[in-house]
């Protein structure tokens, strides 16, 4: 009668220990699960900053190309009135 006794708790506690381990699973795929769809919000974040970063280069690009020209083009402006009124003082 012990050894009966002694298997009935040990069947107890070995399905407590199964229900424990199942619970720990669950929880384990649960936060899988959140990890995962925290790591792809992530990665969609870091690639539009992405976008916005090369999309900002390429404003700024543009922004200083077309002042390089606006300056050239006011050097040359420049230089031609500097020409025109020294030959107004000097003739």
């Amino acid at each position: 009668m012990i050894e009966a006794s002694g298997n009935e708790e040990n069947n107890g506690n070995t399905k407590r220990e199964l229900e424990d381990s199942l619970r720990v699973l669950q929880e384990l795929e649960k936060e899988v699960e959140l990890l995962n769809e925290e790591k792809d919000n992530l990665l969609n974040i870091e690639e539009e900053l992405w976008v916005k970063i090369n999309e900002e280069i390429e404003r700024k690009r543009k922004m200083r190309d077309e002042l390089r020209k606006r300056v050239e083009e006011l050097k040359m402006k420049c230089e031609e009135l500097t020409k025109t009124f020294n030959s107004l003082i000097h003739a």
